[in-house]
């Protein structure tokens, strides 16, 4: 007589829907983190705008503009001007979506229809605000991580 050996496994539907909820958590911590992410950048390419030098604005003998009670701003990486704000003010998160499971992905950039061509003019907002955004990424990614692996 052959011997026989049983299992039983109990317990399936319960694993099979912890599994489920850790699924649709990690899709949604995906989600918050780029969207979360898009925010920060944004704000931080806002950063990168310089103020409207006080005074009038005048113009030199040869043609130069400058603003009289101001002294010349040099910056060393050139950035643009607020004049109006509305180019400033028109950087967002344009949309995010989902392109597969855990995976999701976003747009920021300006609203305005001039806005990359500021930047290829080589007034950078964009590019140094996604850098001085690195470490806040880096923070929201830890912990949204951690709170859908909980």
């Amino acid at each position: 007589m052959a011997s026989e050996a049983k299992v039983i496994i109990i317990g399936v539907k319960e694993t099979l829907a912890h599994f489920e909820a850790v699924k649709v958590k990690v899709d949604e911590a995906a989600q918050r983190i780029v969207t979360k992410g898009a925010v920060t950048i944004a704000s931080n390419a806002k950063r990168e705008f310089r103020a409207r030098p006080l005074g009038s604005l005048t113009t030199s003998k040869n043609g130069t503009k400058y603003y009289s009670s101001a002294p010349p701003y040099e910056p060393k990486k050139p950035s643009p001007t607020n004049r109006t704000g509305n180019l400033r003010d028109g950087i967002k998160m344009i949309d995010a979506r989902r392109v597969g499971f855990g995976k999701w992905e976003s747009t920021t950039s300006p609203t305005a229809k001039y806005g990359a061509r500021v930047e290829k003019l080589g007034y950078l907002y964009m590019k140094p605000g996604f850098e001085k955004s690195r470490t806040e990424l880096e923070r929201i990614y830890e912990k949204e991580w951690a709170k859908a692996l909980r």
